[in-house]
């Protein structure tokens, strides 16, 4: 059975490999700590589950009007995966898309993004746009990935259990930063990023963002190069910059 144990209102799924005991065995790392008087491990089924699942060797492009370069009565997310486990995007090219490249849900798992590139999106510059591939769910890598002119072209979502790993990602032109995007992702891992111009940040967002607050714990930047790292140590976590 898959397994939920609840860290406030986040949720890191796992299989449960064996029991000793009181002690659980799981088949993924938990990358939160966790009080007894906090957490819960719950049985749970998932019918109609997606598996073995994959796009690749695509272009996908979104048709705008060429007149407005701000343009959003357009095609918002390429590809969005969702309840599934084992699943993948490779070599796949996007142009002009105003959201997300690839969009990872929270309910998600066993996720590789690989070797593709997005050009040229169109929207006005601003939240909950140009997510280029972000996820919200664990256990994802995204490797070999290129991005340019994004809001967020690399980044997690809000409670994003992880772990989840951004490898040999480049991204340009940015309108803003990538990293951890909102609240308390954990078990990050941003290694071999190169942004031009770009800031790299676990940091406290504060008010902004819907107050998302501190964003990122138990993660690591990993011989990463940008014009600036923020990577503060949260409440309770750590985080890690090494090679930057």
């Amino acid at each position: 059975n898959y397994m939920t144990p609840s860290i406030g209102t986040s949720h890191s799924n796992e299989v449960i490999l064996a029991i000793s005991g009181d002690t659980l065995f799981l088949d993924a790392p938990l990358t939160c700590a966790m009080t007894t008087d906090e957490a819960f491990v719950q049985v749970q089924t998932w019918p109609g589950r997606i598996a073995q699942s994959a796009v690749e060797n695509m272009r996908l492009s979104s048709t705008y009007d060429i007149e407005n370069p701000k343009d959003e009565n357009h095609r918002w997310m390429a590809i969005v995966l969702d309840n599934g486990e084992d699943l993948w995007v490779r070599r796949v090219q996007f142009r002009h898309f105003a959201g997300s490249a690839v969009f990872v849900t929270d309910h998600v798992r066993r996720v590789t993004v690989e070797d593709c590139q997005s050009f040229a999106p169109v929207s006005e510059i601003g939240g909950s746009r140009r997510y280029t591939f972000h996820t919200m769910g664990g256990q994802c890598l995204f490797q070999r990935l290129y991005a340019e002119q994004g809001f967020h072209d690399f980044g997690t979502g809000r409670l994003a259990a992880g772990p989840n790993a951004f490898v040999q990602c480049q991204a340009d032109w940015s309108h803003h930063m990538s990293g951890a995007i909102d609240a308390w992702a954990t078990g990050l891992l941003f290694d071999g990023f190169n942004g031009e111009g770009v800031l790299l940040s676990f940091g406290n967002r504060g008010q902004d963002n819907m107050g998302a607050g501190w964003t990122a714990a138990n993660s690591m930047m990993w011989n990463c190069s940008a014009a600036m790292l923020a990577n503060p140590t949260p409440p309770t976590a750590n985080n890690w910059a090494y090679g930057a």
